[in-house]
Order: C-alpha cells, then sequence, then structure tokens
C-alpha cells in the first residue's frame, strides 16, 4: 500500500505585510517559508519517499527542491500543470484590502455560492 502525503508549499514573500490573493501569482518562498519547509523535510527523515509532485509556480518548485535536499537527493520531482493553484481572476497579486475596495459586491458573496467546493472536485477529477 502507498502513502500520499499532500504537503502545501512554505509561505512566500509577500510585497508587504499585507494578506493578498495570490492565486496563480508566481511569488517566490520567503525565508520563513524556507525555514517552514526545510523543518518540515527533516520530519520526513528515514521514510520512503519515492516521487514528489509540484505545481509549476516557484514557491512550490522551491519547496519541492528543499524537501529532496533535506530527505533524499536522489527523489526525483515531478511538474504537474494541474497542481497549480487556481487561477484567481482580477482578484489575483491583489491584497484583500484592494479586493474589498474595489470589489466590495463580489467579496461580500464570495462565501455564498459552492463554487470553490465544484472547483476543488474538478481539479481532482483531473489528477485522477
Amino acid at each position: 500500500m502507498r502513502t500520499l502525503y499532500l504537503i502545501r508549499h512554505g509561505k512566500p514573500e509577500f510585497p508587504d505585510e499585507r494578506k493578498y490573493c495570490i492565486g496563480r501569482t508566481d511569488l517566490p518562498l520567503s525565508e520563513e517559508g524556507r525555514t517552514q519547509i526545510q523543518a518540515l523535510g527533516e520530519t520526513f527523515a528515514g521514510r520512503r519517499i519515492e516521487k514528489i509532485y509540484t505545481s509549476p509556480l516557484k514557491r512550490c518548485r522551491e519547496s519541492a527542491a528543499i524537501l529532496q535536499e533535506v530527505i533524499d537527493r536522489s527523489i526525483p520531482i515531478e511538474v504537474v500543470d494541474g497542481l497549480a493553484e487556481i487561477d484567481m481572476g482580477e482578484w489575483d497579486g491583489h491584497s484583500f484590502d484592494e479586493i474589498r475596495e474595489q470589489f466590495p459586491a463580489e467579496h461580500v458573496a464570495r462565501g455564498a455560492g459552492r463554487e470553490f467546493c465544484r472547483l476543488c472536485r474538478a481539479r481532482q477529477d483531473n489528477l485522477e
């Protein structure tokens, strides 16, 4: 039986201290994010990891490379386009303050539907 570990990338390097909707905005890892992934990799010491799959985004590829370095340099890394973040459209790359200001009605309505769940199911179907 195989075990699948789902790991999120470390903290990205944001332009400032505000919270951002980054989706496909291609940010590298911050120093804190690199430290987070280094520590995570150490928890996998001694476990058999056959392959690391990653999104093509910088923060994800960096996270994968750090894990590979910490766990075992011989582990292959495969970039999978289908693992890329959801495209957040006009919101992508903007702070949530900016989104609330520029798209007030849409920001309020964002949780009213189940669009996010539908997108997650679609992504899962594409990976099977």
